[in-house]
Parts: C-alpha cells; sequence; structure tokens
C-alpha cells in the first residue's frame, strides 16, 4: 500500500506534471478508497461504489485532458542538424506530452559505426522481437543509435539516447507486457521501417492497461556515421487515446 503523500510524488515524477495537476488526477482514487470504507459503514453495496468511482474518473479525465492541453510544451530546438530539422519538416506533429524529468543527455557505451542498413535492421529485428526492447530498455541497441538521437511518437518528442532509455523504463511493466514484431525491412538508402503491436500494463499505481495496437516505425540512418539519429512511431490509436488509457485504472 502506499500513502496518499507518496502516491501523488510518484505521479508528479513519472508524469512531469505539476502537483496541482497530479492532485486532480489522483483525487478519484482517493475518492474510491473513502467510498469503499463508507459502504462498511452504511451498507452500500461494492458495485454502487464502483459505478461512482467510474463517473468520477470519467468526469475528471475529460477535465484532466483539458488541463494536460494547456501544461504541454515543445522540447527544445536549439541544437537541431540539419538532416534532423528535415526529417521533423516532414513528420507530424507530437503533443510533446512531459513524461518525466529525464535529466541531461548523457554518453552512453561504444558506438558500433559504419554498419550497412541490413546488418541495423537484423540487430533491431533480434532487439524488438527476442529482447523487447520498447518494454524493456536494457535491450535497447544502444550501440546503433547516436547519443543525440531524437525519439518521437504521437504523445511525446524525446531528444538524447539517455533521456529516451530512462523514459521507457518508467512505462510498460516487462513482466506484463508484450510485442510482436510484424515485419521489418530496409525502405530506402538511409531508412528502416517496422510494423509492430503492443499491449500490457504501465508501471503506475492504479495499474493502468493498454490495449493492443498497432506502431508503424521509422529508423532514419545519418549517412555519414551509419548510427540511428531517429526513431519514429506512428500508431493506430489517436494521442488522446493514448493519454486516455494512461489515466484510466485497469478493472
Amino acid at each position: 500500500k502506499m500513502s496518499a503523500p507518496a502516491t501523488l510524488s510518484l505521479l508528479s515524477l513519472l508524469l512531469g506534471m505539476p502537483p496541482a495537476l497530479s492532485v486532480y488526477a489522483a483525487a478519484p482514487l482517493a475518492s474510491f478508497r473513502f467510498h469503499t470504507i463508507a459502504s462498511g459503514r452504511h451498507g452500500l453495496s461494492s458495485v454502487s461504489c464502483i459505478h461512482h468511482y467510474q463517473k468520477r474518473v470519467s468526469r475528471r479525465q475529460h477535465s484532466l485532458a483539458i488541463a494536460l492541453g494547456l501544461s504541454l510544451y515543445p522540447i527544445s530546438r536549439k541544437h537541431t542538424s540539419a538532416s534532423e530539422s528535415s526529417l521533423a519538416s516532414s513528420s507530424p506533429p507530437s503533443i510533446g506530452f512531459p513524461v518525466a524529468p529525464l535529466g541531461r543527455q548523457k554518453k552512453m557505451g561504444e558506438k558500433r559505426s559504419g554498419l550497412s542498413l541490413d546488418e541495423l535492421k537484423d540487430i533491431l529485428e533480434t532487439s524488438i522481437s527476442k529482447g523487447q526492447y520498447f518494454n524493456n530498455p536494457e535491450q535497447m541497441p544502444i550501440e546503433i543509435f547516436r547519443d543525440d538521437c531524437r525519439f518521437k511518437d504521437p504523445t511525446t518528442d524525446v531528444k538524447g539516447l539517455s533521456r529516451y532509455v530512462k523514459a521507457l523504463g518508467i512505462l510498460f511493466d516487462p513482466d506484463r507486457s508484450k510485442i510482436s514484431l510484424e515485419d521489418i525491412r530496409v525502405a530506402d538508402h538511409n531508412t528502416i521501417t517496422a510494423t509492430w503491436t503492443q499491449e500490457g500494463y504501465l508501471k503506475l499505481p492504479w495499474n493502468p492497461k493498454v490495449k493492443p495496437y498497432t506502431s508503424h516505425t521509422t529508423w532514419s540512418v545519418d549517412p555519414e556515421s551509419r548510427l540511428i539519429l531517429m526513431q519514429e512511431h506512428r500508431w493506430s490509436i489517436s494521442a488522446l487515446e493514448a493519454l486516455r488509457e494512461t489515466f484510466t485504472p485497469a478493472n
């Protein structure tokens, strides 16, 4: 069991939210606990409590989505390379949801530069299908990514390999989540693409479950170093649907 202050502190840390929003997001949980206790005193059924809780969550989710929309911010573009700027201009924008305080970029290990696209594809294929690296950052092939690589999806936009690895570590529970790789191929002279499905549970106190969805991922390779300079996901669900699932407790 976690105390209320501990839960709010964890929520604020994981989601990078202001404390006020953390309190607002967690309020339905406190409400549920109160009404569960009250049911024992006043003879209310557990089903009635659950229905009441679900209504409170639904109302707060709509308000929270608006509040979150006002608090979102884009990543810094101060040190964006010409090649990265070109890639960014050709891809849809991310809402830039602040996953957590991720710290500064750090150097991560030795790099395997100069590999062919087929070699890079084989490494990615093994790391996804066997290593499940989108669920388990320990299996991510950091040796083929630039330290200043950009990682983008419909909800987040993260600059820096070390920061992305930290973000992965606080999202999916690898023991209760699954990735199925459907296809991976070399698309052109500087691009690798893949299609895969993901489902599982997030590492949050209210145990949110992410239903199966499909992601189409593109890795863009630096023509000089032959390291990956950008990874971008496009999902079969919207950014708002992803955020809704994040704040919905599992049944």
